[in-house]
């Protein structure tokens, strides 16, 4: 019997504790899909899930997490954060799982489009942040992204 052979190489640096320290990350909609609104006059028009995202992002609270900066785009969101002793992990599945949950229930009783399987995509990226000049570029990448839209990766068309 043939037995698929799954040699993916992980991306995470192999001595680093991604508990601690400064991220990058990149987390995308499932198959792309522009859920979260449009982009206008280079700006970000949220519907009214992208507004749940933004305002989830902007009031949240936790000890061991700070966020830098965000930006909602019609189908993904870039944070740039510190931890304090809190797995990444535990962080973006606490965002899907939460989100998730506001929209499957907005799916019931107000009639949003349905998903196909899952909401986001199962990974995300990310990227340690090395010092401040890396810091500060990723820092001006997000205020500039709805900008830059026309030559985003993540859109589609």
């Amino acid at each position: 019997m043939f037995e698929p052979s799954y040699d993916r190489k992980s991306q995470r640096l192999e001595d680093y504790d991604y508990a601690s320290g400064t991220m990058y990350i990149t987390i995308c909609i499932h198959q792309h899909k522009m859920l979260l609104g449009s982009i206008s006059d280079y700006r970000m028009k949220y519907n009214d899930f992208g507004d749940f995202v933004h305002n989830y992002l902007s009031a949240y609270k936790q000890d061991r997490v700070y966020i830098h900066a965000f930006v909602v785009m019609p189908n993904h969101v870039h944070i740039l954060l510190d931890l304090f002793e809190y797995q990444l992990s535990k962080f973006v599945t606490e965002f899907k799982s939460r989100s998730t949950v506001y929209y499957i229930n907005k799916v019931q009783y107000k009639n949003w489009p349905k998903f196909d399987k899952r909401l986001w995509q199962r990974n995300y990226y990310d990227h340690v942040v090395r010092d401040q000049r890396d810091f500060l570029r990723i820092e001006e990448y997000i205020k500039n992204n709805p900008a830059q839209w026309q030559h985003d990766k993540f859109r589609k068309g």
